[in-house]
């Protein structure tokens, strides 16, 4: 994650929020998916960095 710069005169305020248990699991099941389906671009980013 990235830091958010305030602009001057404003302050953001972030509040944490509790997750249910099946909304946690939606989350952890789209991050597993996209991390399979970019499994490839992301091994032959590693390919041409080498």
């Amino acid at each position: 994650m990235g830091h958010i710069k305030e602009p001057n005169g404003i302050t953001l305020l972030v509040e944490k929020q509790n997750l249910t248990s099946e909304i946690e699991e939606k989350i952890k099941s789209f991050i597993k998916k996209s991390k399979e389906k970019n499994k490839k671009f992301l091994e032959s980013l590693k390919e041409t960095a080498e």
